[in-house]
């Protein structure tokens, strides 16, 4: 990948941060609370419309749910 970074718009000695929609720290890469929030709000799923949106949602966080596709399963199946 071709990566710049341009120092005038970068912040350095920071204790924590987001990139890309998660929480990184000296602690590692966290899930963004404000993620887990919007995934909780999700109502009952209606169509497959719906699933597909959930499914995708819930794939943003792969890394942090052992065994994913195993629980998503059921519902892509639908």
């Amino acid at each position: 990948f071709r990566i710049s970074l341009n120092p005038k718009k970068s912040i350095f000695d920071m204790e924590e941060g987001k990139l890309l929609g998660h929480i990184i720290s000296k602690d590692g890469i966290h899930i963004n609370p404000s993620r887990v929030e919007a995934i909780q709000q999700i109502d009952f799923l209606r169509n497959k419309k719906e699933i597909q949106d959930f499914n995708g949602k819930m794939n943003f966080l792969w890394r942090f749910i052992p065994n994913l596709a195993d629980h998503l399963r059921e519902l892509t199946n639908m």
